[in-house]
């Protein structure tokens, strides 16, 4: 049957038993209490002048089980699972008590790492230790035939600095330096460079230095902090580089001479690296819901209870409220999938439950 607008009465006017049948009984059979049927039971509007009756629906399994699998699916307890008759929309609760065996992991890490030198020294153009003269200073280029063209090395603690960068993504390498002195006023040319010398003392070979890797100007006692390329900085990290040089010169011009301060003296040299590391993903377990029946829709997380970042083995019990809209009206059954993870994470769900209101 169908509801049907009511006639209108007329005064003394006799109605026919189809009238009545019709206009009357037919109608009220059309109302909530023409067709309760089930205890509970409560009223949707689904069309213009049209009811339907919904029955709420609930399930609970309380048995603990596991998973170890990042795909939703089943446990072997299936569900629990609701079957109800539904229009294009229900909404549905789920509750779960549930816990990874794997712990916590480790967020993403953007890091500024800034390094003072360990050591430093000057050579003439031979390899030879300039130390003991020029008070420690760092040399680069020709200033006469003596010491020819020179160069300067400093060290780092390698180990921490490759400790830090293990892993990471360079995005900026820095190097600060105290420039002392300029054959010219006006300043110049400084050449820097990397070095395999762990350690300083005695003659140095210039093959152990990788030359003019970036270059910069600086006026006549002028200190600051100058961006260089990031091979620099992959150098440390990969443990090719154990510190930094300077020169030599591209030729012999005086115009390229300078000194500047080394390691202990003020304004020494610095190294700063601005890094980024991945972080590691940490063990979880969700829970969410599958529809079958008249509608097929996968479970997703956009509507999933999810723990992650606890303690192993720690339970949290939680819950979760979604309206869910698009379905097929008819027998739809909604069923309370789970899912793990990371790599060998397993999953433990328990005091599982699910309650429908279909609309």
């Amino acid at each position: 049957m169908a509801w049907t607008a009511p006639m209108t009465a007329a005064e003394r006017a006799v109605w026919t038993s189809a009238q009545w049948n019709s206009h009357v009984r037919d109608n009220m059979l059309e109302t909530m209490s023409g067709k309760a049927a089930t205890a509970g039971g409560y009223f949707m509007s689904t069309a213009a002048n049209a009811i339907a009756e919904r029955v709420l629906g609930s399930a609970v399994v309380t048995t603990a089980e596991t998973r170890s699998n990042a795909a939703y699916g089943d446990l072997t307890t299936a569900g629990p699972a609701v079957t109800a008759t539904t229009g294009s929309e229900a909404i549905v609760w789920i509750g779960c008590e549930l816990q990874s065996d794997t712990g916590p992991g480790v967020p993403d890490i953007s890091a500024v790492g800034t390094y003072a030198t360990t050591g430093s020294a000057s050579y003439e153009s031979d390899g030879t230790n300039r130390s003991g003269f020029d008070s420690g200073h760092m040399f680069q280029g020709f200033f006469d035939s003596t010491n020819g063209n020179q160069f300067s090395m400093c060290t780092f603690n390698t180990t921490t600095i490759a400790s830090d960068l293990a892993g990471a993504t360079i995005s900026k390498t820095e190097l600060f330096l105290g420039n002392l002195h300029f054959f010219s006023y006006g300043g110049g040319n400084v050449y820097i460079g990397t070095h395999t010398n762990t350690s300083l003392s005695g003659s140095k070979l210039y093959s152990s230095v990788t030359p003019g890797i970036s270059s910069t100007h600086f006026d006549n006692g002028q200190s600051k902090w100058v961006t260089v390329s990031n091979s620099i900085g992959n150098a440390f990290r990969d443990g090719t580089a154990k510190g930094v040089a300077l020169g030599k010169a591209p030729s012999n011009s005086t115009s390229y001479y300078c000194y500047f301060a080394g390691s202990g003296q003020a304004n020494q040299p610095q190294l700063r690296v601005t890094y980024s590391k991945p972080g590691v993903s940490g063990g979880y377990a969700k829970a969410s819901f599958a529809v079958s029946g008249a509608s097929t829709i996968a479970a997703d997380d956009s509507w999933s209870i999810y723990s992650s970042g606890m303690t192993a083995a720690n339970a949290n019990r939680w819950s979760v409220c979604r309206r869910v809209t698009g379905l097929t009206p008819g027998s739809n059954v909604f069923t309370m999938k789970y899912a793990a993870g990371v790599s060998g994470a397993t999953g433990t769900f328990r005091r599982r439950e699910i309650i429908v209101m279909p609309l």
